[in-house]
């Protein structure tokens, strides 16, 4: 029983090691140190991709005109897909609170707003080989009835003539992101390829990334197991030489012993009569009578 709890906490320690580990950046952080912030990706390891919110646990930040520049190495794009947006009033066509994206491959700006909640990140945009830029604006007012949400994924990406690199997966769309982001639920390919059940994705089977997440937790797991015996045995010496320097018990009789019940089963010797070492003398004979 001991060996399977153990193997299983390996198990998940080497699981949970072998996913990318994303760090979250709050806009409310960023907006309140300067007017333009910088957010630095990296490529081929887990700075390459990151949760930008707009804050940890308010509803709506009210005076907000910040902007957040996002750069990747050079010569790599940027992925962002949209997780969550709450934003509220919506008067269609214009927003009182939103994010305008900047940079973007296809439109030169786009500006999001109203609501939407979607696991699988299917809305998407990506930059060609340059930062992208973020401005967040919301309305001075603190009624309740402003909401002022989002939670964007981005990631850096390069796009090459040829096969991506060993440490890079390569999206249907051809664009190579580190093999780390790959089945972890989020969209950094941009079309959704690095969380396909099948194709390069092949989500449905280990990666090589998990099992050796296995591997070292199931080590893990077999150290902690060999510590635990060795101190188990230490501790059962310990005990066994305390009992051999012990001093030795004095055990009373029983409260039976010489009472009357034990001694009525014991037949006491008869009286002899006395004797002598000369022997007995014959008896006298009767007195002459005339």
């Amino acid at each position: 029983m001991l060996v399977l709890k153990y193997s299983l906490l390996g198990l998940l320690l080497g699981v949970l090691c072998s996913e990318a580990s994303y760090e979250e950046i709050f806009l409310e952080d960023l907006c309140n140190q300067e007017e333009v912030a910088v957010l630095n990706l990296g490529s081929g390891n887990a700075n390459s991709s990151g949760i930008i919110a707009a804050s940890r646990n308010r509803t709506f930040l009210e005076g907000q005109n910040c902007t957040v520049l996002i750069q990747p190495p050079l010569g790599y794009g940027v992925i962002l897909s949209v997780r969550h947006l709450d934003f509220r009033p919506f008067y269609s066509p214009r927003c009182l609170n939103f994010v305008k994206i900047y940079g973007l491959h296809e439109n030169d700006e786009i500006c999001l707003c109203g609501y939407s909640d979607d696991a699988t990140e299917y809305q998407s945009y990506h930059t060609d080989g340059k930062a992208l830029q973020l401005n967040f604006i919301t309305v001075n007012k603190t009624e309740t009835r402003y909401h002022s949400n989002f939670i964007f994924v981005v990631t850096s990406y390069v796009k090459l003539h040829y096969m991506c690199e060993v440490k890079m997966f390569q999206c249907e769309n051809s664009r190579c992101i580190w093999k780390g982001l790959t089945c972890d639920g989020h969209n950094n390919c941009g079309d959704q390829s690095d969380e396909f059940p099948h194709g390069m994705a092949n989500c449905r089977s280990l990666n090589p990334g998990t099992i050796a997440g296995i591997v070292a937790g199931s080590v893990i797991g077999s150290l902690v197991l060999i510590c635990i015996s060795l101190a188990c045995c230490r501790c059962s010496r310990c005990k066994k030489s305390q009992t051999t320097e012990r001093e030795p018990v004095l055990i009373e009789p029983a409260s039976s012993y010489g009472s009357s019940t034990a001694r009525g089963n014991i037949q006491e010797p008869e009286a002899s009569e006395p004797s002598s070492s000369y022997g007995s003398f014959p008896d006298l004979p009767p007195p002459y009578k005339p």
